[in-house]
């Protein structure tokens, strides 16, 4: 009828290498692991010695101070364009740079700080970085303007899109 296939136990020889075992680590080990490990380097992308540009930060108060002074520096908008349009506030005397748009001409006698409403400052240093490589004394204004905001500073009001009214009819069900 039924023949049961019986698996018989193979005796290793003196000479044979021991039976692997499967290697059984926690989840926290391995992602440890992971974390630790050494990141080739030939795995980052590969940039041009001429085109990474260090970004100098400033602060909101430094900034503050300086449009106070006698001889302010130039303020560029570089928030991206949801965060723009919805926006009815921008700091004083701004000027709108869309990130992924041509730089306007900005006067080369002073400095330009750069603004943006991610609060690690990601589009305002490109645009920064971009501003340095054309020889602008450039800087990102650190917490962009989230912290400005945050800390009461003085800003400017600006229009915001307006919603327009639904046609006639559009809202009977």
């Amino acid at each position: 009828m039924f023949t049961s296939t019986v698996r018989k136990r193979r005796r290793r020889s003196p000479r044979s290498p021991p039976p692997r075992r499967a290697c059984f680590r926690s989840a926290e080990s391995r992602s440890a692991e992971r974390r630790d490990a050494a990141v080739p380097f030939d795995t980052f992308p590969k940039h041009d010695h001429n085109t990474v540009v260090p970004v100098p930060r400033i602060s909101k108060e430094d900034l503050k101070q300086r449009l106070d002074s006698g001889a302010p520096p130039v303020v560029v908008d570089a928030r991206l364009k949801y965060p723009y349009e919805h926006s009815t506030v921008r700091l004083p005397g701004a000027v709108r740079v869309a990130p992924e748009g041509a730089l306007p001409a900005l006067p080369r006698d002073r400095e330009v700080v750069v603004y943006d409403s991610d609060p690690n400052e990601l589009s305002s240093s490109h645009v920064a970085a971009a501003l340095i490589r054309q020889g602008y004394a450039a800087a990102a204004l650190k917490g962009g303007i989230v912290d400005w905001l945050a800390a009461n500073l003085p800003t400017e009001a600006k229009e915001a899109p307006k919603q327009a009214p639904p046609a006639a009819g559009a809202l009977k069900g």
